[in-house]
């Protein structure tokens, strides 16, 4: 958890802080699908250990769900952090407690249950 609490907060405060670094790192794969850079290189063994983590953290969580919820939690940081101006309204990224608080609810949701409606049907009978 706190890897990953690691991970999310570094990616989300480097892309803020740095935009424009950011973007160059994407800019091939913004302009022309190019996705053969050292970032997508470097950060493709990325994606699979957080799917790994998530898998070796919840109990009978499939691989299917697991890279699911790992592309929802990797778009949530990465999105508002390249794109801040569209949420700046939203004003809930503004402060660094705001921003990890975000980034703790996105773990827990990462590391949630594996199947919340079948807990939800159990608790009700």
């Amino acid at each position: 958890r706190a890897r990953l609490q690691q991970l999310l907060s570094y990616l989300l405060e480097g892309s803020l802080r740095f935009p424009r670094l950011s973007k160059a790192q994407l800019h091939a794969a913004f302009s022309g699908e190019d996705y053969s850079g050292p970032f997508f290189r470097m950060f493709a063994p990325v994606l699979g250990q957080v799917r790994d983590l998530a898998r070796s953290e919840v109990p009978g969580l499939s691989e299917s769900v697991a890279t699911r919820r790992t592309i929802a939690t990797l778009s949530a940081v990465l999105f508002p952090a390249l794109f801040s101006g569209m949420f700046a309204p939203l004003a809930v990224l503004e402060s660094p407690r705001q921003r990890r608080a975000y980034v703790d609810a996105l773990v827990e949701q990462l590391l949630s249950e594996a199947t919340p409606a079948a807990q939800r049907r159990k608790q009700r009978s």
